[in-house]
């Protein structure tokens, strides 16, 4: 009797063990399937409004990259055109807060939003980039930080007369294969209107590495000719390719001044100044004292490019060496004057003239 006592109680402890794993088992299963399949009610609605936040600051500065270069285009002047779209990207941090009051949202930048362009470069890109610190108060959120970057990027490849092939990216430089031959425009200079025009090219083909193939439009310089990109969120790079320019990097028109008659000259000879003034038009045409200087080679028009791509070189005692000169900047047909040009701003029809130093008496100003 006593054995099958033993018996029975040894049977019931493994039977009640089995039970107590089964329902710890049971229990953890089904704790974890609460926790995968309902997690905390407020998660989701997180989660949602971070998502929202940051996708709402990433447009601001898609917004704001496009809104620099396009007042870097009307004025020339990147430091009124950073002032702007500060201030642009600003108020639409302020409009993303008032969009959802029922969050209570408060932003704050960390530093100012980095905006810059390198344009009519065989490498030319637009790019900005922004630190935000911001919260959710009435979500529970506080101080998440978030940066980002925007970006269109342009690289000229070697191309063959005609066909200009060139790679584009965005943002981490990924490949950008949604542009049509629309977000392309080839510069193409009115002699008439003495203004640059765009225009389309009729074919293009994009491969799967972002490298777009493209028939120079009729009438553009097959050898030497800029194109400007734009994208769907207004971004514009605008490059410039020649042969030599992809080769070294650097693009460049050279032009070699032949002073006129020596009437002209003499009339040089006896300024009593210890400057003079040369006119640079943008179509490509030099001229001192009112009369068209001869260039060599023959005359090419000059695109809106920064001040400070221009160099000038003088032979002084017989040495060639680069002087320091001064821009000015005039109004209302050369009438009005403007005052001295700032080295980033940007060539167009404004900005008419060199001041350069008067080589017959070896002074230099200080540029």
């Amino acid at each position: 009797m006593k054995t099958l006592s033993r018996s029975n109680k040894g049977q019931f402890s493994i039977i009640a063990a089995l039970l107590v794993s089964v329902i710890l088992v049971t229990s953890i299963m089904s704790t974890y399937s609460m926790v995968r399949h309902n997690p905390i009610p407020d998660s989701p609605k997180v989660l949602s409004a971070i998502g929202e936040m940051n996708i709402g600051i990433k447009r601001i500065l898609d917004f704001s990259v496009g809104y620099y270069g396009s007042i870097l285009k009307v004025t020339g002047n990147s430091i009124y055109a950073r002032t702007l779209t500060t201030r642009y990207l600003s108020s639409g941090l302020v409009n993303l807060a008032r969009s959802h009051p029922d969050w209570n949202p408060s932003f704050g930048l960390n530093s100012p939003p980095n905006v810059s362009t390198s344009w009519f470069m065989p490498y030319s890109y637009s790019a900005g980039d922004i630190s935000v610190t911001y919260s959710l108060k009435a979500l529970g959120i506080e101080g998440v930080k978030y940066e980002t970057t925007s970006a269109l990027e342009v690289t000229m490849l070697e191309s063959t007369p005609g066909i200009a092939r060139m790679y584009v990216s965005n943002d981490i430089s990924n490949p950008e294969l949604g542009l049509s031959k629309n977000n392309f425009w080839f510069y193409k200079y009115n002699d008439v209107d003495s203004t640059w025009e765009f225009v389309n090219p009729t074919d293009l083909v994009v491969s799967s590495d972002g490298i777009y193939t493209i028939v120079v439009p009729s009438g553009i310089d097959h050898n030497a000719y800029f194109v400007q990109v734009e994208d769907r969120r207004g971004l514009v790079a605008t490059s410039f390719y020649s042969e030599d320019s992809v080769a070294s990097g650097i693009p460049h028109y050279t032009y070699t001044l032949d002073w006129p008659s020596t009437g002209m000259l003499d009339i040089y000879e006896s300024l009593d100044t210890d400057t003079f003034v040369i006119e640079v038009l943008q179509n490509g045409t030099i001229k001192w004292l009112g009369q068209t200087i001869d260039i060599s080679p023959n005359r090419m028009p000059i695109p809106p490019i920064a001040i400070k791509s221009f160099k000038m070189n003088a032979t002084i005692n017989g040495v060639n060496m680069e002087v320091p000169f001064q821009v000015e900047d005039w109004a209302s047909n050369y009438m009005v004057p403007l005052g001295l040009s700032g080295n980033t701003n940007i060539f167009n029809n404004k900005i008419i003239c060199y001041i350069c130093p008067n080589l017959n008496r070896h002074r230099i100003i200080k540029s």
